[in-house]
């Protein structure tokens, strides 16, 4: 998984927990299964978007501009 990936899932599941914690918390299910759609086509994006060369392309573009900023700062 790359970096881009790694935050997704990690961002997705912090929104799933939050969600069933508050359905718990209110025991109102409709918070929980309304979340799953959204979140489930996030990670699908996520993993089918590295195939795609436009997304590779900005995706490499960010991370050179994020590198020259990291080195910069540094100095």
């Amino acid at each position: 998984m790359n970096k881009y990936q790694e935050r997704t899932v990690y961002i997705s599941s912090v929104v799933l927990v939050f969600f069933l914690a508050l359905s718990l918390f209110t025991n109102e299910w409709g918070f929980f299964l309304l979340s799953l759609p959204p979140v489930f086509i996030n990670v699908m994006f996520a993993f089918l978007a590295k195939k795609n060369k436009y997304i590779q392309r900005f995706n490499q573009r960010h991370s050179d501009r994020e590198g020259k900023t990291t080195v910069n700062q540094q100095v």
